[in-house]
């Protein structure tokens, strides 16, 4: 990925447990904040988007409303904002 220098790097993987999305988060001490998108997929991988964020992802995908989701972790637009205002 390197070689092609994006501005932004995406990276997500499927989480089996809570050390997946540890070693996900652990990714985002290697490039500058604001430069990656990384987080974990599957049932658990609600918690990666959140901490995504506060990790140093410049944004996060979230879904316009339930039924829109692309995959299970995925937040809507809404649960996202209320869980970061929360979490601030």
């Amino acid at each position: 990925m390197e070689i092609m220098k994006p501005e932004i790097y995406k990276l997500c993987f499927k989480a089996s447990g809570i050390d997946d999305i540890i070693r996900t988060l652990m990714i985002y001490e290697k490039y500058p904040k604001n430069q990656m998108v990384a987080f974990n997929l599957g049932d658990i991988g609600t918690l990666s988007r959140i901490l995504a964020l506060k990790a140093g992802a410049p944004f996060m995908y979230a879904a316009f409303e339930e039924n829109s989701k692309t995959e299970m972790s995925q937040l809507t637009y809404n649960q996202l904002h209320e869980l970061l205002k929360v979490i601030e």
